[in-house]
């Protein structure tokens, strides 16, 4: 009896530890900033993209998370979403703003879920049918240094028949994003991290 409960406590204090030191691919703190260069194709000028967890939201219980558009000598364009961790997911509660300074348009969708396994999927079940699967884990290096761990997640939006990959790093999120030729299967890079900063650990 008594080794039946020393094992139940190993058991538990493993699994709480494991559940601790679990590596956050989505991370979701107000003051987290990424930065990210977009290549325009056929010359050597990059748009900026930068987005910032601005503040946690009592009135829609989600972090409002903003993303300022910096397109050529064009006037920035400002995009607000909701994104709330609940469970296994992160899922995406609304958009507010961009071209048409829209107010804000409610929904749930998932973008992004654990446990991050080869070839786990999951769908964000909006009208385009949009689906993730994991593809590997690799070591990537981009502007912003290398990351280890990395996971490739594959997008496909079969409204659009567009496909991507996704390139995520622990305890840093989304560091690379590749669009897929759907003739040839070429890649080529959507965004790119060039900077990130965390709400404990300053600039990456």
């Amino acid at each position: 009896m008594k080794k039946f409960i020393f094992l139940i406590i190993i058991f538990s204090v493993s699994f709480a530890f494991a559940q601790k030191s679990a590596p956050n691919y989505y991370p979701l703190q107000v003051g987290d900033q990424w930065t990210y260069k977009m290549p325009i194709e056929g010359t050597d000028r990059d748009d900026e993209q930068t987005i910032r967890v601005t503040e946690y939201s009592d009135e829609y219980k989600s972090y409002i998370v903003r993303t300022i558009f910096k397109v050529g000598d064009a006037l920035p364009i400002t995009i607000d979403d909701l994104f709330e961790p609940r469970g296994n997911k992160v899922l995406w509660l609304g958009t507010s703003g961009g071209l048409l300074n829209s107010d804000w348009s409610f929904f749930s969708r998932p973008v992004f879920q654990t446990p991050l396994k080869i070839k786990s999927t999951w769908r964000q079940r909006d009208d385009r049918n949009t689906e993730y699967t994991v593809i590997s884990f690799i070591t990537l290096k981009v502007e912003a240094g290398t990351f280890k761990n990395v996971c490739k997640i594959k997008k496909f939006v079969k409204g659009l028949d567009m496909q991507s990959f996704l390139y995520f790093a622990p305890e840093v999120g989304l560091i690379k994003e590749e669009l897929i030729n759907s003739k040839d299967r070429t890649t080529t890079t959507f965004r790119e991290l060039t900077n990130f900063k965390g709400e404990e650990d300053g600039s990456h």
